[in-house]
């Protein structure tokens, strides 16, 4: 088997702001937390 590291994670499209409102969130940046996760793998 091939060494694989790799994170399952639900990440919600959206916040609670201070008004306790649900705030949407247009984009969520797949590729810089990809790149930012290599990174802690291979540098740990």
């Amino acid at each position: 088997m091939k060494f694989n590291p790799h994170v399952h994670a639900l990440v919600t499209e959206g916040e609670i702001d201070n008004r306790n409102e649900w705030v949407p969130t247009e984009f969520i940046p797949y590729n810089f937390l990809r790149k930012s996760w290599q990174k802690v793998v291979r540098y740990a």
